[in-house]
């Protein structure tokens, strides 16, 4: 070190002076060299005692003092080279100088460390991306196969009406994303199912700006994806199941159009794989029908039962068919209040329907939980105070029927919720804080050892993420 040769090399020159001063006649270079090793002995090395004068002019290198005309990083630049996202991380940074730099905190509904140093975790939750390239996850559905593979179909979008339909399935190492229609205003709603043989089946409305397609159904085989179109005119949002037969039938909204109302229809496959159309409900020739939102559709046995909203009289419905015809029946109309947008049905073990749904007027939202009774049905409320826009609602049922929902409070600063029914009533969870705008979807179901999953689109990373309960 430098500061160790300058050192030496005084020590040297005053053995030297005082060498000549004794006037002992000895050897100049006898006298330098055993002052040389005098030096040595005082801690100097080699190096230290052989030192050119420029050495005592030069400033120490090593002596650790931050560079004065150094400017050091921001501490978001030292967290970010940490991977740390929250809490303190002690650095270097490139002036040379340690300390310490905050990383900031984690959402409302997240802790930091939980999991991870410096990472944050929800506490409830254990939270993981499905697929995050793009702005992808809106629209989502789920479902789950008898080996407890989830298979999760949702849109990537690509601005305004276009859009890719995307599908993605879990796996021991992670989980597989694919694109299965790039078209050009694929995926904007989604439904997916998994027949009795195990295949999984997609539909979307129809990808294309063709008038006479109005759904696109796409099936999983060992060479990719096949579609069948079904004609029609357009659809919204719509569902997917199979019956006993493993034949596909949908229900779908179609939209008030060019002065007819909108109502909700049926798609059922025949035995020849072709695709026949019903009214489940409305009145195509009434401009002021909107019947049909929010469909659900799900089979007991033969017996097949959908869920929807009557956005004409703002209230919830619920229609089954047994035999050729459907028949309609009101579950919950307030007067007053609206009830039944963004429904979702299961069917409990005995093939009786459990609804979910919003109810309330526009100041104050709740949702609720519909079950037929004895004397008709019961309504139950899950969250009282869901926020003024609660929407994205979804459910499930675990072995014993009870519930287990989903929904989106909108409220700043936007949050997945999850509410699971006990003996009691609902427990209340926080998921996620999702972020406000159109976020919110999701969808849920439970594997076959009553593990709760969670698929949702995530408004703050733009990204398609899986939640279980811890």
């Amino acid at each position: 070190m430098r500061s160790r040769s300058l050192g030496g090399l005084l020590l040297l020159h005053l053995l030297v002076a005082l060498a000549g001063c004794d006037g002992g006649g000895g050897d100049p270079a006898d006298a330098s060299s055993v002052d040389a090793g005098a030096a040595l002995d005082a801690g100097a090395t080699p190096e230290d005692a052989g030192a050119t004068p420029e050495d005592a002019g030069s400033a120490p290198a090593d002596a650790g003092a931050p560079d004065a005309g150094c400017a050091p990083e921001a501490d978001a630049v030292l967290c970010a080279a940490a991977s740390a996202e929250c809490g303190e991380v002690r650095a270097t940074d490139r002036c040379g100088a340690e300390r310490t730099a905050r990383c900031g905190g984690c959402l409302a509904t997240e802790t930091c460390g939980l999991d991870v140093a410096n990472r944050c975790a929800n506490a409830g939750f254990v939270i993981t991306t499905i697929d995050g390239d793009g702005d992808v996850g809106q629209e989502v559905s789920l479902a789950i196969d008898a080996d407890d593979v989830l298979h999760v179909a949702y849109r990537r979008d690509g601005g305004g009406i276009s859009g890719d339909l995307r599908y993605a399935r879990s796996s021991a190492s992670g989980w597989v994303t694919e694109t299965i229609d790039d078209d050009v205003i694929a995926g904007r709603h989604t439904a997916i199912a998994i027949d009795g043989a195990g295949v999984v089946h997609v539909a979307a409305p129809a990808g294309s700006t063709t008038p006479s397609r109005a759904i696109d159904l796409w099936t999983r085989g060992a060479s990719g994806w096949s579609l069948t179109m079904i004609p029609g005119a357009s659809v919204g949002r719509l569902d997917l199941a199979f019956d006993a037969s493993a034949r596909a039938h949908l229900c779908a909204y179609r939209a008030p159009s060019g002065g007819f109302g909108g109502f909700l229809s049926h798609f059922a496959q025949g035995s020849d794989g072709t695709f026949g159309a019903s009214t489940i409900d409305g009145t195509i020739a009434s401009a002021s029908s909107r019947v049909g939102d929010y469909c659900s559709i799900a089979f007991d046995g033969a017996t097949a039962r959908a869920s929807y909203y009557d956005g004409q009289f703002m209230r919830l419905k619920h229609a089954v068919r047994a035999g050729a015809s459907w028949t309609p029946e009101v579950v919950d109309a307030p007067a007053g209040d609206g009830a039944g947008d963004y429904a979702s049905m299961a069917l409990d073990a005995t093939g009786a329907p459990v609804i979910a749904y919003r109810f309330g007027a526009l100041s104050r939202r709740e949702i609720r939980v519909a079950r037929p009774g004895a004397a008709g049905w019961t309504l139950v409320t899950v969250d009282a105070d869901a926020g003024t826009i609660a929407n994205h609602t979804a459910i499930a049922l675990d072995a014993s029927g009870r519930a287990h929902v989903t929904y989106f409070d909108s409220r700043a600063p936007g949050t997945l919720r999850y509410a699971s029914e006990t003996a009691s009533g609902f427990t209340l969870a926080d998921v996620a804080v999702v972020g406000t705008g159109s976020g919110g979807h999701s969808a849920i179901a439970l594997d076959s050892a009553g593990a709760v999953h969670i698929v949702y689109y995530d408004v703050t990373t733009s990204s398609l993420r899986h939640a279980s309960p811890r």
